[in-house]
């Protein structure tokens, strides 16, 4: 039976929790490879080096994980009253269909004001920054670099720059997603869409469990039609970029595929530890 819920509300300090619990995972996995490719770079010489990259590593991680996913989730809460919330069909366990409209105008607009707040942010610091480095360079003779960075802050500060960022910000993430989810819609009757597993506990339902193996196949595949789009609009752009362009396309299915296969495992591995994911369904 064939059962659409929407997605009303999310559980913040759920959501929060565990999602920086699965970034700090994934940053010591990263944090080591940093490190041991320090290693075969630098040699010996490196070790201090590495040693102080993976604290900083993880307390990044951290930092940006409780920022990332509160203010997305945050958001998410409040546009979902105004906006069509996200929806999709569940079929014994298995998600079969995503809104893909209601779905991409949600995100495309969280990525609109998040991109709005970072922009402001860097409005407010880059230019003092910026400014420094810059009567640095030309003290020390270095014209040329000068120049750069003196061109990107009349780039950063120009009103078209903004307007066309905040275009693309929205615009961009409103057909990548879209794409992804006809593209999962279409699919998923064939490979199988992400099984998953809900238990209602009043107000909320808490996210058991999400099986890795199905969701890093349908994402991943999702991915790779993106990638060929965008490949494709390169080799249109420039014909010689075919291996940069197959690089790209067998990379970031490499890539999707480990990445969300490592997300869901750690994600059932420490929502028995720290606590599931808490979602209002209706």
């Amino acid at each position: 039976m064939v059962n659409t819920k929407e997605l009303s509300s999310i559980e913040l300090s759920s959501l929060t929790t565990i999602g920086m619990g699965i970034y700090v995972l994934i940053s010591v996995i990263l944090a080591i490879i940093a490190f041991i490719a320090l290693m075969v770079i630098g040699g010996s010489s490196a070790i201090t080096t590495g040693l102080m990259l993976i604290p900083m590593i993880i307390f990044g991680a951290i930092l940006y994980s409780i920022i990332h996913f509160f203010g997305r989730g945050y958001l998410y809460n409040v546009l979902v009253t105004r906006l069509n919330a996200i929806d999709f069909d569940i079929e014994e366990g298995e998600i079969t269909r995503i809104n893909p409209i209601s779905t991409s105008l949600v995100i495309g607009v969280i990525s609109l004001i998040c991109f709005i707040i970072v922009y402001t942010l860097a409005y407010l610091v880059v230019p003092g920054f910026a400014s420094s480095v810059l009567q640095t360079l030309m003290a020390s003779g270095q014209m040329n670099l000068a120049l750069i960075v003196y061109n990107f802050l009349v780039l950063m500060l120009s009103p078209q720059f903004f307007i066309a960022c905040i275009l693309l910000s929205f615009v961009l993430t409103f057909i990548f997603v879209c794409l992804q989810i006809y593209v999962y819609n279409y699919i998923s009757p064939k490979v199988g869409g992400i099984i998953v597993d809900f238990k209602d506990e009043g107000k909320y339902t808490s996210l058991k469990y999400v099986d890795p193996k199905s969701a890093a196949i349908i994402v991943s595949i999702c991915s790779l039609v993106v990638e060929v789009i965008v490949s494709i609009a390169m080799l249109a752009i420039n014909h010689t970029a075919v291996l940069y362009a197959l690089y790209n396309i067998i990379s970031g299915f490499v890539i999707t595929f480990v990445l969300v296969f490592l997300i869901a495992y750690f994600y059932n591995y420490l929502a028995p530890k720290m606590g599931q994911l808490k979602l209002e369904l209706e």
